[in-house]
C-alpha cells in the first residue's frame, strides 16, 4: 500500500464487485446478509429471502471500494484499536468467491472533519478514516436494502402477450402480432389493434409499481384473487401478479412471480394496474393512406359535394372551385379517436348528419362515413359508422370541419354513391 501524506491511501480495497457473492452487515439494526443471485441480490434475515435492490448494493460496494481513506493520525494503544473500535457501532464482511472474507469494524464518528474511523484486516489490517457520507448505509435497517418492485423490468420488444384478469370487471388479453398487439379478449374486440403506446406504458408501470410493505410470513387470502395479471415473454417462464382485497390499513394484498413473499398496496397504485378494453384500444375509426384518396364527397343539408385531387391541390368537378384545406381535414379524420366505446347498437333516434365517401383514383370507394346527431350524446360527440359494424362517438368538430371546407353555393343534390 502507498501512502500519500498530501493525498491519503488511494485504491487501497480494490476489490472487484464481481466478485463478492455475499455482505453481512452487523449494526444498530441487527445482522442480516445480502447474498447475490445470479444477475441480482437478495436481502435475507434468517430463513427469510427477499429481493433487494441492485442500486443500494452496488452503491454500497462501490462506498467501500472507492472511498478516499488516509491513515489514523495515531497508533493505537497496545492491546487495544481506539477509536471506538474496541466497541464499534457497526461490522462488516465481504464473502468473496473462494470464500475469501475482507472485514470490517466501524468506529468513532469525527464531527469536525465528517469522517469516520474504521479498521479492515485488508493487507495485514489497519485503521482509516473514511467520509462519513458515503458510509450512510451503516445505520439502515435491511428494509433499506429491499427492492419493493412486484415485477423486473420488462422491455416491451420481449413481451408475447399481457393479459388483465378481472374478478368484478372488463378484463383483457392482447397478443404480439409482428411489431403491433392486438385484443385476443374480450371477444367483441378480437383482432382489434390495441394503442401501440398504451401497451408499452402499461408494461412500463408494471416495472415500476413498488409495495407499500414487504411482509414475510404472511398469507393472502383463501380466494379468488381481485385481479391478476400475466405478461408471457418470448423467452423465460411467464410473470405473474395476483392481488387480493384486504382490510384495515392493508387495502389489498398481493403475490408475484418475482417477490418471494406477500405484500401490501394502497388503492392508488391499484388504481394504475387497473386498464379498461377501451383505454388499451388503438382508438382510431379510420385508417386510410391518405395519398390513395382521390375524391372526397360529402353529402349534407340535401347537397352533395365533391372534390377530386389534380396536379395543383384539391377542386371541384370541371374546375368550379379549388377547395383549400382538404389535406389536413383527412389527416385529422385519419387521426380521430373515439371518446368513449363504441356501441354495436342504438336505441334512441338518430338523425343523419353527413355522409362522406373517399374514393381512389379508379373511384373505388375506400371507406363510406356515416355521421349521426344523437341528442343523448354528450355536447361536442356525434355517431360515426365506418361503413357497417359499430357505432363509434367520435369529436363532432370532425363533420363542421368537413363542411366547412366548401364555398357556400351548393352542387346539384343528391347523394354519393358508396
Amino acid at each position: 500500500m502507498s501512502v500519500d501524506r498530501a493525498g491519503g491511501v488511494d485504491n487501497w480495497l480494490s476489490v472487484e464487485s464481481a466478485d463478492v457473492t455475499a455482505v453481512v452487515i452487523d449494526g444498530p439494526h441487527g445482522v442480516f446478509r445480502i447474498e447475490r443471485d445470479g444477475d441480482g441480490w437478495n436481502a435475507v434475515r434468517g430463513n427469510v429471502r427477499t429481493r433487494a435492490d441492485i442500486t443500494r448494493v452496488k452503491s454500497l460496494l462501490d462506498a467501500l471500494n472507492n472511498s478516499r481513506s488516509v491513515s489514523a493520525d495515531s497508533e493505537p494503544v497496545a492491546g487495544k484499536l481506539g477509536f471506538g473500535l474496541d466497541d464499534p457501532s457497526a461490522k462488516l464482511t465481504l464473502i468473496l468467491e473462494g470464500d475469501g472474507r475482507i472485514q470490517f469494524r466501524f468506529g468513532s464518528l469525527d464531527t469536525a472533519m465528517e469522517r469516520v474511523y474504521f479498521w479492515t484486516n485488508v493487507r495485514g489490517g489497519g485503521i482509516y478514516q473514511a467520509d462519513a457520507a458515503s458510509l450512510r448505509f451503516l445505520d439502515k435497517p435491511l428494509s433499506y436494502f429491499e427492492d419493493l418492485r412486484l415485477l423486473p423490468h420488462m422491455s416491451l420488444d420481449d413481451v408475447k402477450s399481457v393479459q388483465l384478469v378481472m374478478r368484478y370487471g372488463a378484463g383483457w388479453k392482447l397478443v404480439r402480432e409482428g411489431e403491433e398487439f392486438v385484443f385476443e379478449l374480450p371477444g367483441y374486440l378480437k383482432g382489434k389493434p390495441a394503442s401501440l403506446p398504451e401497451v408499452r406504458l402499461y408494461v412500463e408501470s408494471l416495472s415500476q409499481i413498488r409495495a407499500g410493505r414487504l411482509l414475510p410470513g404472511e398469507s393472502v387470502p383463501d380466494r379468488h384473487p381481485h385481479l391478476t395479471v400475466l405478461v408471457e415473454a418470448e423467452k423465460g417462464d411467464p410473470e405473474r401478479l395476483d392481488l387480493y382485497r384486504g382490510i384495515g390499513s392493508a387495502p389489498f394484498l398481493g403475490m408475484s412471480s418475482w417477490q418471494p413473499v406477500s405484500f401490501d398496496l394502497d388503492r392508488t397504485v391499484v388504481s394504475q394496474i387497473v386498464r379498461t378494453p377501451f383505454d388499451m384500444q388503438g382508438r382510431r375509426v379510420v385508417d386510410l393512406e391518405i395519398g390513395k384518396i382521390h375524391s372526397v364527397a360529402l353529402t349534407f343539408d340535401n347537397v352533395t359535394r365533391v372534390a377530386q385531387r389534380t396536379e395543383k391541390g384539391w377542386s371541384e368537378p370541371a374546375g368550379e372551385n379549388d377547395v383549400m384545406g382538404i389535406d389536413m381535414s383527412l389527416w385529422r379524420l385519419n387521426e380521430m379517436k373515439f371518446e368513449a366505446m363504441p356501441l354495436e347498437r342504438i336505441s334512441g333516434e338518430l338523425r343523419e348528419s353527413m355522409i362522406c365517401v373517399l374514393r381512389d383514383e379508379n373511384g373505388e370507394p375506400l371507406a363510406s362515413l356515416y355521421f349521426y346527431q344523437d341528442p343523448s350524446l354528450p355536447e361536442g360527440q356525434i355517431w360515426l359508422r365506418n361503413g357497417g359494424g359499430l357505432y363509434y362517438p367520435v369529436p363532432s368538430q370532425i363533420v363542421e370541419d368537413l363542411r366547412g371546407l366548401f364555398p357556400a353555393r351548393g352542387t346539384a343534390s343528391g347523394r354519393p354513391d358508396a
